[in-house]
Order: structure tokens, then C-alpha cells, then sequence
């Protein structure tokens, strides 16, 4: 029974930061100043944050590295500046790549559970 519970639980937080990822994706990073990329950033980590606590260890290491790729996004997103984002967009799209290709492998291995 506590399995069974772990297990629903784990899918509907997963159902709640795919929500949140699909609107973090859909996010026009151009316009999109420094402090609110933040907020957002510290939003979505802290959603992965309570996945990862009902995932008993499971998503360790996908959690871990798509944590360190949202940090380096907001990093990107920080050095540029709301002024030089331009300059700064190639790196600012290699980071947003780099989080997309890390949330396809927590994907994955949740929907192996949730189906």
C-alpha cells in the first residue's frame, strides 16, 4: 500500500512539473529579464525538488544534472544582462538546449513508472 501511494504520489508531481515545463519551454526568452528568468528557474527547481523527494532516490542523478543545467541557464542568462542579451543568446540557446536534452532523460525514466 505505501508503494502504491509513493507511486501515485511520484506521478502527480511529475504531472506537475511537466505542467510547469511545458510553460517553461513555451517561455519567450528574449523578453525575458533577468530576475524573473530567476524566479522561474528557483520555481522549476523547486518542483523537480519535491519529485526527487517521493522518487526515493531513483531520479538522483537525472534530477541532479538537470539542476546543474537550470543553474547554468540562469548563470547564462545573469552574465549577459538584461542589456547584452543579444551578444549573449548563443550561449543563453546551448543552456536551454543543454536542459531540454537533461528533462528528456528524467522524462524518461519517470514515464517508465507512470506510464
Amino acid at each position: 500500500m505505501a508503494e502504491s501511494t509513493r507511486s501515485a504520489d511520484l506521478c502527480t508531481r511529475y504531472d506537475q512539473l511537466v505542467a510547469q515545463a511545458d510553460e517553461f519551454r513555451d517561455q519567450d526568452w528574449a523578453s525575458v529579464n533577468v530576475d524573473e528568468l530567476r524566479a522561474r528557474v528557483q520555481d522549476f527547481q523547486d518542483r523537480l525538488a519535491q519529485l526527487d523527494a517521493v522518487a526515493d532516490g531513483r531520479l538522483d542523478t537525472a534530477a541532479s544534472t538537470l539542476r546543474a543545467n537550470l543553474d547554468e541557464l540562469a548563470q547564462a542568462v545573469a552574465d549577459a544582462g538584461d542589456q547584452a542579451r543579444e551578444t549573449a543568446q548563443p550561449l543563453v540557446e546551448q543552456s536551454l538546449d543543454d536542459v531540454a536534452q537533461s528533462w528528456a532523460v528524467l522524462r524518461t525514466k519517470v514515464e517508465a513508472e507512470c506510464g
